[in-house]
């Protein structure tokens, strides 16, 4: 599997060329407001407080920032959001 996302990864078009939409990798304003603030980093705790919405709710736009970017952890997403210039 992980050979797999990594061979689908490698044969991927560059983000210029991909179209820009929720299935396949945009944000909503909230997941970008999110993930700058976790790039720059505060915790779950400190994001939920700024945003004024519960840490659940964080974590819950978290794990879809991760779905639509493809990746597994908060390091990966920056790195990939970096990569397609999405922060």
């Amino acid at each position: 599997m992980v050979a797999r996302q990594l061979l689908n990864r490698l044969q991927a078009k560059p983000a210029d060329d991909r179209a820009v939409d929720a299935d396949n990798g945009s944000l909503t304003r909230r997941e970008h407001e999110i993930l700058v603030m976790i790039t720059k980093g505060f915790s779950y705790a400190e994001t939920s407080q700024i945003c004024g919405i519960a840490a659940a709710t964080v974590h819950s736009h978290l794990k879809s920032i991760y779905r639509k970017l493809e990746v597994h952890s908060k390091t990966e997403a920056v790195y990939e959001a970096r990569r397609r210039s999405l922060i």
